[in-house]
């Protein structure tokens, strides 16, 4: 499995955390000093993904390129994160070269941290991979004793749904857990870009699925089957 992380050196880590944190609304995962006081490594959690940074060693060689480089990280959220997140760094006085603008791709802006970097803050969400675990719907006939397990067990952060029913938000994933449901399953959807033309390749290849329902809000649209062996499993398609 390969992942991305954004990397950013400052000439003043500190100062770029504490920015990042109480402006921009990034979480405070990981710092690592080194032997000479200063940061040597920090993460910073943005919902489910992270920001890695440090900060230019002492006597380094700046030069030119390193001097006024700049970096730019993209920030995915919803609707209401993204408004919540400008409100903050139009609050803080902070520099917006690109202001909270509806385009085609989204709802979104951009904003320079405390040495320059761009950051983008926006409701565009690229597609998952093909075929990579997209949602986890978990049946169980009573969800209070999950919910509190993979909570404390994963630190997965809980949502509140409609009755007993929750979701769950952990790295690089999502997930349902829903009650009355005595198989006490967990169902794999993987991620599809297209789950209309999915649910037809599945079908010729031996499986029994539904049709896609409609667009969940949030969501997107999900179809649920098994295999020619009968496993359980479902397409998902991100909104």
């Amino acid at each position: 499995m390969s992942d991305v992380y954004p990397a950013l050196r400052y000439l003043d880590a500190p100062a770029a955390i504490e920015w990042l944190t109480t402006v921009l609304g990034l979480r405070e995962l990981l710092v690592v000093r080194g032997e000479d006081g200063q940061i040597a490594h920090a993460e910073l959690a943005w919902g489910d993904s992270a920001v890695m940074l440090g900060q230019h060693s002492r006597g380094e060689d700046q030069g030119p390129r390193n001097r006024y480089a700049r970096g730019e990280v993209y920030l995915v959220s919803d609707e209401a994160g993204v408004r919540a997140a400008f409100d903050r760094v139009t609050a803080a006085g902070a520099s917006v070269s690109r202001p909270l603008t509806q385009q085609d791709r989204g709802l979104g802006f951009t904003v320079a941290d405390t040495e320059g970097n761009a950051w983008n803050v926006g409701t565009y969400r690229p597609p998952a991979p093909v075929g990579s675990p997209g949602w986890l719907e978990i049946g169980v006939p009573e969800t209070a004793a999950t919910r509190e397990f993979f909570a404390a067990l994963f630190g997965w952060r809980v949502e509140p749904m409609p009755g007993t029913n929750n979701n769950f938000t952990g790295p690089g994933l999502r997930a349902g857990l829903h009650a009355g449901d005595d198989d006490r399953h967990v169902v794999v959807y993987f991620s599809v870009p297209d789950i209309d033309a999915a649910v037809v390749r599945a079908r010729e290849l031996g499986a029994t699925i539904d049709d896609a329902g409609p667009v969940r809000e949030g969501f997107g649209r999900f179809a649920s089957g098994t295999d020619p062996a009968g496993v359980p499993f479902g397409l998902h398609q991100r909104s």
